[in-house]
């Protein structure tokens, strides 16, 4: 199966000191998969999609929508595209039923385009001047499905949307994977990742640091320490022992360790010292992107 979306060795500088915004990226999204792009402002998401879709020039590097290249191939792929940035932006006079009926003039949308307005309720006869940044949202989320694009880039989407438009979005997403499309979904969300990603890469300072299937969950899911130290000091000598990985601390006293290794090893490396309180848990989604990003999302 030939990848919907491929970049290779993908690179972005900016300035003269040619501080890299985007750092040999290299990734392959396939037809039917939703790819959940994490990390914080800055790490390189958004100059990621910006490439894509040809907004920005790579510094080097490739990369491929649809088997058709960013740059050279720029008008044929935006017809086989779905956009949605991070902050939507349309014209501002114009209601929403005639900015919707001009692109559906572009691009087939008709049947389709009428079920979202329904499902996200999309406020067509205001000014889209007029509207909320959640109704702009909306707007902003039927434009990018309406014509059942074989590529769907989106940059977090939910953002303004409330609990009920979030559930409608996701449904969306589901509907555009079954049949077929490959969807690349930036995010801050970490559960809305967890819940509809096929696979996650997490992007820090320009590269790629991390990749899993979801159905890796289990890997996830080893078991990590919640510890509770009765001295400080502890609990700084156990970032470094041997048999603990430290991933996260969650107050003076307490902190999340993963074995490294076996379960028994890690807990001979806990022995050594005086421990109030310790229960397992499982690392999930969050704990994992601590662990490699030392920060919250």
């Amino acid at each position: 199966m030939t990848a919907s979306i491929i970049t290779d060795g993908l690179t972005k500088y900016y300035g003269n000191d040619k501080v890299a915004a985007l750092d040999q990226l290299s990734l392959q999204i396939q037809p039917g998969e939703i790819y959940g792009f994490l990390g914080a402002n800055g790490a390189g998401k958004s100059t990621t999609i910006r490439l894509l879709l040809n907004f920005l020039l790579p510094s080097s590097g490739s990369a491929t929508i649809m088997g058709l290249d960013s740059v050279k191939d720029t008008v044929a792929i935006k017809k086989q595209i779905g956009y949605l940035a991070g902050d939507v932006s349309l014209y501002l006079k114009p209601t929403g039923r005639q900015v919707l009926d001009f692109l559906s003039s572009l691009q087939k949308a008709d049947a389709y385009r009428q079920d979202l307005e329904k499902r996200f309720k999309v406020d067509l006869d205001k000014p889209i001047g007029e509207l909320s940044k959640g109704n702009r949202q909306k707007l902003g989320i039927v434009q990018a499905f309406m014509h059942q694009p074989a590529v769907l880039v989106l940059d977090e989407p939910t953002a303004g949307l409330d609990p009920l438009m979030q559930e409608a979005f996701y449904e969306t997403v589901l509907e555009s994977k079954q049949r077929g499309a490959a969807v690349l979904m930036s995010s801050h969300n970490l559960a809305e990742a967890q819940r509809i990603c096929d696979r996650i890469g997490i992007i820090k300072h320009g590269k790629l640091i991390h990749e899993q299937t979801m159905s890796q969950d289990n890997t996830l899911g080893t078991v990590i320490f919640k510890v509770m130290f009765a001295n400080p000091a502890d609990l700084v000598k156990c970032k470094t022992a041997s048999g603990l990985k430290f991933v996260s601390q969650t107050d003076s006293h307490s902190a999340l360790l993963k074995p490294v290794g076996t379960i028994a090893a890690a807990l001979k490396a806990l022995s050594q010292y005086d421990i109030q309180e310790m229960n397992t848990q499982s690392l999930d989604l969050e704990d994992e992107f601590l662990e490699f990003y030392g920060e919250p999302a």
